[in-house]
């Protein structure tokens, strides 16, 4: 599986201030809509002055709200995202450090919700948070199928976990 080369509708959960969304932004289509959800109103400030360019030099367009992922994704509006309405799902370095298992159930359920069928969620895990093992099982639990496990570096203390929305 890969991700397409035509434009996704993409959402960073947890996003910080920007980085992974930076990344997302050079990578994805130029044409992507890329929504960073962050629960610090002050990372998501910090975000929206980042300068977020595609590998061509082409500006995509990003946007942030910040609300805790823990809730209904909204827009920007407020308005809440529609059902299968993502093509992609990234989370990296929050749930694996930060949340629970019963946080994560909340979240995975949610993301299974927005996610079209054929998406992918890129999802980390960790032991501080919630485990690989939990992550995998709270995922097919809401239809999700796990393709791939992956590790930056023997540095990268939370993988991520690729999964499939069921089609």
């Amino acid at each position: 599986h890969t991700v397409s080369d035509a434009p996704l509708r993409v959402l960073d959960l947890c996003c910080g201030i920007g980085q992974s969304t930076e990344v997302l932004a050079y990578y994805l289509n130029p044409q992507s809509q890329i929504l960073g959800l962050e629960y610090s109103e002050h990372f998501t400030r910090t975000a929206r002055t980042r300068n977020y360019v595609h590998r061509s030099g082409a500006k995509p367009r990003v946007e942030f709200r910040a609300q805790s992922v823990l809730e209904t994704f909204c827009d920007t509006q407020g308005t809440p995202l529609a059902d299968s309405s993502i093509d992609l799902v990234n989370c990296c370095g929050a749930i694996g450090a930060h949340f629970t298992p019963e946080a994560t159930r909340t979240l995975v359920k949610e993301v299974t919700r927005v996610l079209k069928p054929g998406g992918h969620a890129l999802l980390d895990c960790g032991n501080a948070g919630t485990p690989l093992s939990e992550l995998v099982k709270l995922g097919r639990a809401h239809g999700l199928k796990k393709l791939k496990v992956s590790q930056n570096s023997f540095l990268d203390f939370y993988p991520q976990v690729c999964f499939l929305k069921s089609v």
